[in-house]
């Protein structure tokens, strides 16, 4: 056969689609060397079953019909799975897995692909089918190696009994084959519009054939199609040529064999390895003649990078990092990137400080605002790791890298922890959970370091959450880092406007900025112009207009961090990425970036950063009424198919987002009314159409009840939406005067955040809180504080407020939500004149109630009254002996007081029980051990505290030892070992060596040591026990 020269360099560069018909199993094995029934065979075979060899002078379709009506759909398909089940592949078919294909799709119901396959020694791709919408498609391509996507549009006898999908065959069938497979169909024709389809074995004359033909073909700008068919006559062949079909006269296995001539072997197969052959990782083997698997190669080649001192990086330009544009490893090799403080608390408390290599999983994240370098601190980290300590770190390029296989193939090849880095972890937020619970199931001890928004994570990554060792904080500029970027924006001649300014005035104009974003500080202080108008300037040069539409439709998505599919935007601009790459690429090349899933083969776009795509999108689109145009346009063309597309699809939609988007609470209804027709029934479509109701201005809370109480029959098992449903009830009752509807709508919220306290949430507690809150200001508000009677409302309302936020600071001591909670209740208490009277009075009638002796104790020791708080605490304890929170702060008030030692100790250890979630004052205990020399003991309760405390508490170092005026107590000690970003003091009141970290010591100070040095410094705690900070050189 004479195969094109373009669709063989489309067969070996993987961009061939199959697209098989009855046809293509011609010759098929079978055990008794039956012919694969096909057109009227198969229509006489149905009539001998089922009328008695009747029937056979009408269509296959109609005595498909009618065979399926007299015998019921079940029976009817359980015969066709006894007609195709036999057969095999013939052989040529065993030719299919030694090339690599795009995609293959088919209408045929067999099993002849899965088995030629399945059959093959060492197929270059690993099949994986997919016969409906839904399947989890995505998530299965990313769990296998070298995936290759075999789409059953019209069904498959091994899912003969699902109903859902019936084999196609009856013209009823026909008229709705996109039943529960429309996102499938709709894969098919995106690649359609993107990569040459091949059809195989189909008879063009068939009108159901030719329906889906036209339905492909019928596309402008889309690749060349081909069609291999031995009966193919001039006419046809002119035609078909006329829709851009070119007609291949001959044989599937002719075809094959033409391929298997025209394409060496070699050029077919996977590449060998990386860096010409040798894998980088073979450094770290126990063995060094260690052979990995095939899979391993293609997972180190595609999914994930090792990230090793020699390893090749495209060369930054550094006034483009600058400008935001991160393209790779370039920018660290290069040094281009002031080191961030986080990044040595990083490698010391996740990478350095690891007492046993073994430990199961642990995930540590740096999180911080939208344009604060989080990306390339994780990639400086990573580097670090690898080179400077000798790490074996891996860095995750897409979602496939998450699969537990090959990383358990390195460890067992490696014997080592691996670290394993994931950027944007809320993308991956799936794939993640489940690589952390397989990971610890079958002990393969893993270190993985994420980066992500502050509100992605606390949106989409509430189940990663128990998982959570540790949090790292990556904020603003301090002094060392503003000086550190100065230094390096001048090496690289990037100070712009600073370039003539001094050291002070160059600093001060950071300083100036220290508050806002890194990527906004960059961009302000050096060109003197606002960002916003920096950007949507460089928006407004883009030429031509369809280059500067398709970029706004990528701002528009990349706005909300989701990954913008390439085909996504194609069907939204009718640009192909084939078009976009030959004619849009250059007046876009500094604001698009193109990014290939090497794993899946898709490519995506993306602006050069999120806060720059939100920026063009509001600034390019002032009017509300075009920003819906361009949404709703969005929304219209995603394919929830695809697993990009359901993240993009979830972001879009989100309340808080419309809600900041459309001025008008009557548009923002509109879009959703959009949303809704699309998706009746998605609890979360609902869920953020309440959001969008409680956080718009114009919004009703009505409606937003009626929208969440339509997630909530959708989905009632969501913590999130009975957490909304709650959260609305709340401001439901603070919105009625009636008495009776506001404790209805106030009993509602109960309902919906009741539980464990132990197991809520942050928000729960939060609401919790505030719900009390609101309760104790009616009751002030009414001035009812001094009567008895009244006084008891009051009461009820401080003990709920007490109680939840006192629980809520147990848990997440740092909060800021609950820490304004505290200071909110503080303030309404001090701005009450009966309030004290009426603790007092409280407190006299009944004082086992702790949480009433913890508050009135409070309030005394606000006023310096340390004594009498005792008292209160006292005669608590002693009708009340096992109260832990009065045992707390009890032993709180002798820390602060200077009291007995043993006392303070007494106290403490009855504050909590073993096991439990106290974990404040099992730090307070932890610390006062330590303080009094107990050292094993404290030793061994931090420990405890690190391992089960949630990944937020307590990891900045804090609660120094002070001296009788309140000021850090300063010690005389020894670095005994001196590191990059941290070091070990000896002194001697201590037996054991005290860590000290770069980051809690002036940069100053921290260049003058050395080992051996004899240094100044203070004791400090954090979850993990005591440290060494505030260190200087003894001068």
């Amino acid at each position: 056969m004479d195969i094109p020269p373009t669709l063989v360099e489309a067969v070996r560069d993987q961009r061939a689609v199959l697209f098989f018909g009855s046809g293509a199993n011609f010759g098929a094995f079978h055990p008794t060397n039956e012919k694969v029934p096909l057109g009227d065979a198969l229509r006489d075979r149905i009539c001998d079953k089922f009328f008695a060899g009747a029937m056979k002078g009408k269509p296959l379709t109609a005595v498909s019909a009618m065979a399926a009506n007299d015998a019921g759909l079940v029976d009817f398909q359980r015969f066709i799975n006894y007609l195709f089940e036999p057969f095999g592949p013939a052989s040529y078919h065993a030719l299919l897995p030694e090339f690599r294909w795009r995609a293959i799709a088919t209408t045929n119901y067999d099993l002849i692909v899965e088995r030629a396959y399945n059959a093959a020694a060492k197929p270059l791709q690993n099949l994986v089918t997919t016969v409906k919408d839904f399947d989890q498609l995505d998530r299965r391509l990313n769990l296998t190696a070298n995936p290759l996507t075999y789409f059953k549009l019209h069904g498959s006898i091994d899912h003969h009994t699902d109903m859902e999908i019936p084999l196609i065959l009856s013209n009823e069938q026909y008229a709705g084959y996109e039943d529960n497979r429309k996102r499938l169909w709709g894969r098919v024709r995106d690649l359609a519009y993107e990569y040459p389809l091949v059809f195989v074995g189909y008879s063009i004359s068939d009108p159901h054939v030719q329906r889906i033909l036209f339905d492909l073909t019928a596309k402008t700008g889309r690749p060349m199609f081909y069609s291999v068919s031995p009966d193919f006559e001039e006419p046809e062949i002119r035609y078909w040529a006329s829709h851009r079909v070119a007609c291949l006269k001959g044989t599937f296995e002719e075809f094959l064999l033409g391929l298997d001539a025209a394409i060496p072997a070699l050029a077919r197969a996977l590449p060998a390895g990386l860096g010409g052959g040798s894998l980088s990782i073979r450094s770290h083997y126990r063995v060094a003649s260690a052979t990995e698997s095939t899979n391993l190669i293609s997972y180190l080649e595609n999914d994930a990078s090792h990230v090793f001192s020699a390893m090749t990086a495209k060369p930054q330009d550094p006034r483009e990092f600058y400008r935001g544009n991160d393209e790779g490893w370039g920018c660290i090799q290069q040094n281009l990137d002031a080191k961030r403080t986080v990044s040595d608390s990083v490698l010391v408390d996740a990478v350095l400080s690891s007492e046993n290599p073994l430990r199961p999983t642990e995930l540590f994240m740096l999180k911080g605002p939208a344009g604060n370098g989080k990306s390339v601190a994780l990639k400086r980290i990573a580097w670090e790791a690898a080179t400077t300590y000798e790490q074996l770190v891996l860095f995750a390029n897409n979602a496939a890298a998450l699969r537990l296989d090959p990383l358990e193939e390195i460890y067992t090849l490696t014997g080592k922890r691996l670290i394993l880095c994931v950027d944007h972890v809320a993308l991956y937020r799936s794939e993640l959970l489940h690589l952390v619970r397989e990971s610890r199931s079958r002990k393969i001890p893993l270190t993985i370091l994420g980066a992500e928004r502050d509100n992605e994570w606390f949106t989409y990554c509430d189940q990663l959450e128990p998982y959570l060792k540790q949090e790292f904080p990556v904020r603003y500029l301090n002094e060392r880092e503003i000086d550190e970027l100065i230094a390096l924006l001048d090496r690289h001649n990037a100070l712009g406007l600073l370039k003539d300014a001094d050291h002070a005035n160059r600093v001060y104009a950071f300083a100036k900025s220290a508050e806002r974003q890194l990527l906004v500080a960059l961009h302000e202080v050096t060109l003197g112009i606002p960002f916003e108008e920096i950007i949507i300037d460089e928006f407004n040069r883009i030429e031509p207009t369809k280059a500067r539409e398709i970029y706004l439709s990528i701002c528009a998505l990349h706005q909300f961090g989701a990954p913008v599919r390439a085909g996504l935007i194609s069907r939204v601009s009718g640009v192909n990425f084939e078009q976009f790459r030959d004619s849009l690429i250059q007046p876009l090349q500094n604001v698009v970036h193109i990014v290939k899933d090497r794993h899946s083969g898709d490519f995506f776009y993306r602006s050069r950063h999120q806060h720059v795509a939100e920026i063009v999108f509001r600034r390019a689109l002032p009017a509300q009424e075009d920003k819906f145009d361009v949404l709703s346009a969005i929304a219209s063309a995603i394919n929830t198919g695809y697993s990009s597309d359901r993240e993009s699809f979830s972001r879009l939609i989100k309340g808080r987002a419309i809600a900041e988007i459309f001025a008008s609470a009557d548009l923002g209804r509109l879009f959703y009314d959009r949303i809704v027709d699309a998706s009746p029934e998605d609890p979360f479509v609902f869920h953020q159409r309440a959001v969008f109701e409680m956080q718009h201005p114009g919004g009703a809370l009505a409606l937003a009840e009626a929208a969440a109480r339509r997630a909530f029959e959708f989905n009632p098992h969501s913590r999130g939406i009975q957490h909304t449903q709650g959260e609305i009830a709340r401001r439901q009752a603070n919105g009625t005067d009636d008495p009776l509807r506001k404790e209805a709508f106030r009993r509602v919220t109960r309902e919906k955040i009741s539980g464990d306290i132990g197991r809520m949430s942050e928000y729960d507690l939060h609401t919790r809180a505030r719900l009390s809150l609101d309760e104790l200001r009616e009751e002030l508000a009414e001035d009812r504080a001094t009567g008895v009677e009244s006084s008891k409302w009051f009461v009820a309302a401080v003990r709920d407020a007490e109680t939840s936020i006192q629980r809520g600071l147990q848990l997440f001591p740092e909060s800021s939500e609950l820490l304004a909670d505290e200071a909110a209740f503080r303030d309404l208490l001090n701005q009450a004149k009966a309030a004290q009277a009426a603790l007092e009075k409280a407190f006299q009638l009944n004082p086992r109630q702790d949480w009433l002796a913890v508050r009135l104790a409070k309030r005394y020791e606000e006023a310096g009254d340390f004594p009498k708080a005792r008292e209160v605490l006292d005669r608590c304890l002693h009708d009340n002996p096992s109260s832990k929170p009065a045992h707390f702060a009890k032993g709180r008030n002798l820390i602060e007081s200077k009291g007995a030692g043993s006392d303070i100790l007494a106290n403490l250890r009855r504050s909590f029980s073993e096991g439990d979630n106290n974990y404040e004052a099992q730090f307070w205990y932890a610390r006062e051990l330590f303080v009094q020399g107990e050292f094993p003991t404290a030793r061994k309760v931090f420990a405890a505290i690190h391992e089960r405390a949630p990944g937020r508490f307590r990891n900045m170092a804090a609660a120094r030892i002070e001296d009788g005026s309140g000021r850090p107590v300063v010690l005389n000690g020894r670095i005994e070992r001196l590191e990059e970003g941290y070091a070990f003091v000896s002194a001697n009141q201590y037996p054991q060596n005290l860590f000290a970290a770069k980051a809690d010591s002036l940069p100053i100070e921290w260049l003058e040591l050395r080992s051996g040095d004899d240094v100044f410094f203070h004791i400090a705690f954090n979850r993990r026990g005591p440290l060494a900070v505030s260190l200087a050189n003894v001068r």
